[in-house]
Order: C-alpha cells, then sequence, then structure tokens
C-alpha cells in the first residue's frame, strides 16, 4: 500500500479508504484530473465539490480531516 503523504489530507484519507484517485473522481461526480490537481494542493474548488468529496471519502465536510 503506498505511504500517505501527511502533507495532503486529503490523499492520505482516501488511501485509508482505500480507494484509487479514479475510484474518488467517479464516487464524488468529478474528473481524475480534478482530484490529481486537488491533491497537488490546488484548493479553488467549489464548496459543493467539497461536499461531494468529502461524502466519498465518509466525513461529512473535509475540514474534519484538513
Amino acid at each position: 500500500m503506498p505511504v500517505a503523504s501527511a502533507a495532503n489530507p486529503i490523499r492520505e484519507r482516501r488511501l485509508e479508504e482505500g480507494l484509487t484517485q479514479q475510484q474518488l473522481a467517479t464516487q464524488a461526480g468529478c474528473a481524475y484530473s480534478t482530484i490529481r490537481i486537488i491533491e497537488q494542493g490546488w484548493n479553488a474548488y467549489s464548496p459543493d465539490l467539497a461536499s461531494r468529496i468529502a461524502r466519498a471519502l465518509g466525513v461529512e465536510s473535509l475540514d474534519q480531516i484538513t
């Protein structure tokens, strides 16, 4: 299993959940590339997308993991 980066809590949570970037993207209803750039540090995503990612990661809000 890949080692999670403590610098990126979304990536860390995704790996804890055993999801690939593609699986997370599918569950969140966005493109794989969106997850990739978010994990690279982009944080200018919409509240709606943040909510969908959080649900896909099994939390109510990304604030719980970031």
